[in-house]
């Protein structure tokens, strides 16, 4: 939703590191602590007609006809609701607390004793689907604070909060409270000391972006994984806890063998999170299906390719990603024959346990595992729509060692089929990418970098625009995030390196965060996982995962790493 400023300014102001760290200060209001007889909700005490006088605080010039006039719609010390929000989109809004169809109306909310003498901008929200809900509140100037109503009777009061955020001035809010399906919220942001400022708000809500067509899909349930092999007889396998991410705990399928490739996804559609191990023994190939358990977070282990499974090879088929690549509602495996690039797809049938091979999907010209010294190639994972028509494309690049580097759009046919379309440059050394809508404009964005020189962990973004059609990225690209920490002397570790970024909603929360491997030290087989953490708005906050093993690595062959990341319907 945008209304007065465009969205991708205010994406390009977000992430050129114009707001500080967020530091929540939440609030949920209970009986012991947000008690509106207790402290300032009560009618008898500090919002009766003696202190919100209409004449004063509501009058003609901040209430008029046209948004809140106190005759019409707005009774003295209640917000008047302007504008919905929602979790697909129009899960967020650029605006000011002072424009159109604001109020100054309330000045005190029962979760926090203070005052709030700036105008306040008020959305509902009805809710979607049941859970924890994220508010993020960022880019403005001043002292702008965010709360959460509750909405009894369908009164907008402040006696009614029940979740508050109030940093101290140039630092951004953030809230999460607890929605039931089919309720009505206020969200409010009100002005501390007179505070008058354009903002950009934020909803994300649980288990999907909210469109209409995740409506159906099954509630989130189990544990949030990514899986990754690691040229051993296992997969890595890590569960996203409160505290963040825990193990690797050695996941070995039946049979023995080595674990090549492995994906991630609610193959199934239960709501829980599976993943699909590719190994190789003496006699060939294998799948298996981890399927989730949503009561114990255990998995179930099914072999895919026996007892007409369908999940058959064709060759050195590796698993790379997974998405819904022929639009029918469930998640599909995508993956690359190691010696040739040829393009391997394999098609759930919905239930995860019975597949369709499409061995013929597309071809990557670029891929050569014997031309490491001539060239980087890398191709983004998961699969995700490049050119605005919804449908999962792929880009592949190739570098010289050097910018520019050039890439080229595989289309998504719709059917897991994918055709060879434009090329395109972008001018970094960019050694790994991957696509997403990573600012919550609506338009798919690029991100790649993590070059091999003296910026190993730098990645940039290249950004969609969503006031107008499809165009693909070009130029250098807008810097997002580096993984590399701050040395002992105060300085950037620059050491070499060489990744991989992978997109996904690590928390389900709604956004993308970046799961990136790095080639730690560089020409080896070990690596290690970091988290880039997304606001909502393209902001992100690394974290490391912790050290794994390459599939491939060592020496001058640097053939793309693969990471199981998580995908549902």
């Amino acid at each position: 939703m945008n209304r007065t400023i465009p969205l991708l300014l205010a994406s390009l102001l977000a992430l050129s590191g114009c707001h500080g760290t967020l530091t929540l200060i939440g609030y949920d209001d209970d009986d012991d602590s947000g008690d509106d007889d207790d402290i300032t909700g009560d009618d008898d005490d500090t919002g009766d007609d003696d202190t919100v006088d209409d004449d004063d605080t509501g009058d003609d010039d901040t209430g008029d006809d046209d948004t809140g006039d106190d005759d019409d719609t707005v009774p003295a010390g209640t917000c008047a609701p302007d504008w919905d929000l929602d979790c697909g989109d129009n899960a967020t809004d650029h605006y000011n607390n002072g424009g159109d169809g604001s109020t100054n109306s309330v000045t005190e909310y029962s979760c926090f004793d203070a005052v709030w003498d700036g105008p306040e901008y008020t959305y509902t929200y009805v809710a979607e689907r049941s859970g924890p809900h994220t508010v993020s509140l960022l880019g403005f100037d001043g002292d702008l604070d965010l709360f959460v109503l509750t909405s009894p009777g369908g009164v907008c009061a402040g006696q009614n909060c029940s979740s508050f955020s109030g940093n101290p001035p140039g630092n951004g809010e953030e809230l999460v409270f607890e929605a039931v399906a089919g309720e009505s919220y206020y969200i409010v942001i009100d002005g501390f000391g007179g505070t008058v400022s354009d903002y950009d708000v934020r909803l994300e809500c649980p288990g999907g972006d909210g469109d209409d067509d995740d409506s159906t899909s099954p509630t989130a349930c189990g544990v949030n994984i990514l899986v990754k092999p690691h040229q051993a007889n296992d997969a890595n396998l890590w569960t996203l806890g409160a505290s963040g991410f825990s193990g690797p705990v050695a996941m070995d399928p039946p049979g023995g063998g080595t674990v090549w490739g492995a994906v991630a996804g609610d193959f199934n559609a239960d709501g829980a999170m599976d993943f699909i191990t590719e190994r190789q023994d003496s006699t060939g190939l294998f799948a298996h299906l981890w399927a989730g358990n949503c009561q114990d977070d255990t998995f179930q282990t099914t072999n895919l390719t026996e007892n007409g499974n369908g999940f058959t090879f064709g060759g050195l088929d590796d698993l790379h990603g997974s998405a819904d690549l022929d639009g029918d509602g469930d998640i599909d495996v995508l993956g690359i024959e190691f010696n040739s690039g040829a393009g391997r797809v394999w098609l759930n049938s919905g239930s995860g346990t019975s597949w369709t091979a499409a061995p013929n999907a597309f071809d990557l010209g670029s891929w050569d595992p014997d031309d490491t010294d001539s060239a980087h190639f890398s191709v983004s994972m998961p699969p995700a729509d490049l050119d605005g028509n919804s449908i999962p494309d792929l880009v592949e690049c190739s570098n010289p060692f050097s910018s520019p580097t050039t890439c080229t759009l595989h289309t998504g046919a719709g059917d897991g089929t994918f055709v060879q379309g434009p090329q395109f440059t972008l001018d970094r050394v960019v050694n790994g990418v991957t696509v997403g809508d990573f600012n919550g404009d609506g338009a798919p964005d690029l991100v790649g970098g993590l070059d091999d020189d003296g910026d190993a962990g730098q990645v940039w973004i290249w950004l969609g625009n969503p006031l107008g059609p499809a165009a693909l990225p070009f130029g250098p690209g807008v810097p997002l995030f580096d993984v590399n920490t701050p040395d002992s002397t105060g300085g950037s570790n620059d050491a070499p390196g060489y990744g991989w970024p992978f997109a996904s909603d690590v928390d389900d929360d709604g956004d993308l965060d970046i799961v990136v491997a790095v080639m730690e030290p560089f020409n080896s087989t070990n690596h290690t996982l970091y988290l880039a953490t997304n606001d909502g708005l393209g902001n992100f906050t690394v974290s490391t995962i912790g050290p794994t093993q390459a599939t491939w690595g060592g020496g001058d062959v640097f053939m793309q790493s693969s990471v199981g990341v998580q995908v549902r319907p």
